[in-house]
């Protein structure tokens, strides 16, 4: 259960209450993820802005994880709320903050966890293509320099050697 006061998109302030009526888990091979899950929004008497939901359905596939791991993300997707076509309306919850953790929970309190972040985020992409840059700049300049040839003149044996700075 969780009461908020969000601002709204269109700026207001609401006081509404959001019950997660079910939250089911799947375990597929050695993985979990939010199979289905229902929400109840209650909102205040004479809000304009709230939408009023009695137990549909809430989208959260993007939730899962290793079966020993939970799920925590900062800033996940939102989640919409799928209502009857005939009401007009359309609700997602946006979730400032979530952890999931349905297996080997101890003492109540949450094990490690797997983070949505990706592996690679901009700092990584950039670091690398940067990496890359720089070694082929500095490959190059290699190759360059090892194929640079001598003249010839200082390789005929035959000929007279040039002396430089030599008084005779």
């Amino acid at each position: 259960m969780l009461m908020k006061s969000p601002t709204l998109m269109s700026g207001k302030q609401t006081t509404y209450l959001i019950i997660f009526n079910s939250l089911g888990f799947i375990k597929s091979g050695r993985y979990w993820s939010v199979s289905e899950s229902s929400v109840i929004i209650k909102c205040q008497s004479g809000s304009k802005s709230c939408v009023n939901v009695a137990g549909n359905p809430l989208v959260m596939k993007w939730a899962g994880a290793p079966i020993n791991l939970g799920y925590k993300c900062t800033k996940p997707s939102a989640a919409p709320v799928i209502l009857p076509s005939d009401s007009g309306n359309s609700v997602s919850l946006q979730f400032s903050s979530i952890q999931v953790q349905p297996f080997g929970v101890k003492d109540g309190v949450f094990g490690d966890v797997t983070d949505c972040v990706g592996y690679f985020s901009i700092g990584v992409w950039s670091s690398l293509i940067v990496s890359i840059l720089l070694i082929s700049i500095l490959t190059y300049g290699l190759v360059m320099l090892a194929s640079v040839q001598p003249s010839e003149i200082y390789e005929d044996p035959k000929k007279k050697m040039i002396q430089l700075g030599a008084d005779n």
